[in-house]
């Protein structure tokens, strides 16, 4: 019971604290464009989808080197 207690001391000084510090360059940077693998299912840059395997666009490098593909 002391443990629950002191969690509920604490979370709402933690919220407070989470508020007052200020976003990091790195959240405010431009996301880049990303293709869902229709293979894997992974989330990807356009970049691992640039190949020269027709038909297969959709699929990721990885996973084109999976199946056996020279990527």
């Amino acid at each position: 019971m002391a443990g629950s207690r002191r969690d509920a001391i604490l979370d709402p000084m933690e919220e407070r604290m989470a508020e007052a510090v200020p976003a990091t360059p790195a959240a405010e940077k431009q996301e880049t464009p990303k293709q869902v693998c229709q293979k894997c299912r992974n989330e990807y840059p356009l970049e691992a989808f640039s190949h020269a395997v027709e038909g297969l666009e959709c699929v990721c490098r990885r996973c084109l080197a999976v199946m056996g593909y020279k990527v």
